[in-house]
């Protein structure tokens, strides 16, 4: 049994030793103490961190991302209303201790033993690699699967519906194989703030793009 007045430190030493051996194969990747940084040359930046919560005795997990490329592309179409995000800066903005469909990894609570460390251990990462390194990459590259992420958590993104305009524009897809209804649909707006004028003004630019394909 591990001492009690050691085991957060023991624990997210081990966490990092655990997650740099694992997530190396990770373009772009690099764990450091208690966050995971993964950016590149190209104005992609995102940050993946951990916190203890003490009054719970559990971690809690954030994500945080910022895109030149998409950030760009948004302030271009100057939407009337406000980001989804307190942070301006960011397209993608996720905290909790939890998550839908992730029953079998949390809570993560804080571990007293070495074979809870171990599993622990395991967990965090089958997180990051199932849920946070998905929609990072997926961000990252303009990827179809992004269009999913975002129905899947709209309140996740900045803007959810431009953000998935530009997934459309990057990859070239046909508005036959895109459910703009859906898309547009109040409930995959994220935060309902303004929400008259995010439907008027997603309603125009979806119509410009669609007329635009004829």
């Amino acid at each position: 049994m591990i001492d009690q007045s050691q085991n957060k430190q023991v624990f997210e030493k081990k966490l990092q030793t655990f997650l740099k051996a694992k997530l190396i194969d990770y373009p772009y990747l690099r764990v450091n103490k208690k966050c995971i940084f993964i950016e590149n040359k190209k104005g992609f930046r995102a940050k993946i961190s951990w916190s203890y919560l003490s009054a719970s005795l559990e971690y809690a997990f954030s994500l945080s991302v910022n895109d030149i490329a998409i950030r760009s592309f948004i302030d271009q179409l100057s939407p009337p209303y406000m980001s989804n995000i307190a942070n301006t800066e960011m397209i993608y903005s996720s905290y909790y201790a939890s998550e839908d469909n992730c029953s079998d990894i949390f809570p993560i609570m804080l571990p007293r033993t070495e074979e809870g460390i171990e599993r622990a251990c395991y967990r965090v990462a089958r997180f990051f690699t199932e849920k946070y390194l998905k929609r990072v990459y997926h961000l990252m590259e303009a990827k179809t699967e992004l269009i999913n992420d975002i129905l899947e958590n709209p309140n996740y993104y900045a803007f959810p519906f431009l953000t998935a305009l530009y997934v459309i524009k990057k990859n070239h897809l046909d508005k036959a194989g895109i459910d703009l209804e859906l898309l547009l649909s109040e409930d995959k707006m994220g935060y309902l703030n303004d929400k008259n004028l995010k439907a008027s003004f997603n309603k125009t630019i979806a119509q410009k793009w669609a007329k635009a394909l004829l």
